[in-house]
């Protein structure tokens, strides 16, 4: 304590810590061909590049994680029913070329025990909007 005073602990719990499965430990294939979800980039954090069809939701790890988590749903829904009023079946973000000249990282900057543990498996992250998740 800061006036030097020690308290004896009653019990201690030692943890070795989560480890977080990417995207719920599924896999993803196109076309019966594994695609390695490091191996991709993150459209405005929740679509992973060359992936069609598909969604994630990682919230915010500076501000209200419900919050992007809300940001997210409306966007996605905005895109099914652009989809629906179009008849287009499909949709993929493909990162530009350019992208693969800068440095990329993991799409979430925690430096917590789980988040750090799984990092290798992430999708990626650039450097500047639409393929950055901002924190706000």
């Amino acid at each position: 304590m800061t006036s030097g005073e020690k308290l004896a602990a009653d019990i201690i719990i030692t943890a070795t810590g989560l480890n977080s499965l990417v995207i719920g430990g599924m896999s993803v294939t196109i076309g019966g061909r594994p695609i390695p979800i490091s191996d991709t980039l993150a459209y405005k954090g929740m679509m992973l590049s060359g992936v069609p069809n598909f969604s994630l939701t990682i919230g915010y790890t500076h501000a209200s994680w419900m919050l992007k988590a809300d940001l997210v749903a409306r966007y996605i829904c905005r895109i099914l029913k652009n989809m629906d009023s179009t008849g287009v079946q499909i949709v993929t973000p493909e990162a530009p070329q350019l992208i693969e000249s800068v440095k990329l990282a993991s799409l979430i900057d925690l430096d917590a025990g789980y988040i750090l543990r799984s990092a290798g498996g992430l999708p990626r992250q650039g450097e500047r909007s639409a393929w950055k998740l901002h924190q706000n």
